[in-house]
């Protein structure tokens, strides 16, 4: 049974957390756990496409790490801060938001950088 209005919350905030995470605006209806489990899932997916585009354009070297830092670092935040309206003050400060997920995403962006450039660039 969901939660009814007089229970105290939003009616708004009984929808999706992806619906939320979707609308301009909606992190007025976001709790915290949820804006974490946006933030970690959004560093994989950013960690999966760096990797595979490093990996396809054959891109070597520790500037790949520096790319894919200032990208893991750069687009969440403004997703949070632009996107969804959302002071970091509110949900525990910026070093549980900027930390949530990242070893996780590098691990998933340094698989696929190094599958796929194995795969493309070998010289085998």
């Amino acid at each position: 049974m969901s939660p009814s209005p007089s229970s105290g919350r939003l009616a708004k905030s009984e929808g999706s957390i992806w619906v939320k995470a979707s609308t301009n605006g909606g992190g007025a209806w976001l709790e915290t756990d949820e804006l974490l489990d946006i933030v970690y899932w959004m560093r994989q997916g950013i960690g999966l496409v760096m990797g595979v585009l490093l990996g396809l354009v054959g891109w070597t070297g520790f500037t790949g790490f520096i790319v894919f830092g200032l990208a893991t670092a750069w687009i969440p935040v403004r997703y949070y801060r632009d996107f969804l309206g959302i002071d970091e003050d509110d949900f525990g400060g910026s070093k549980g938001l900027v930390a949530e997920g990242t070893y996780p995403s590098l691990a998933v962006f340094v698989l696929c950088w190094m599958t796929i450039y194995g795969f493309l660039h070998s010289k085998t």
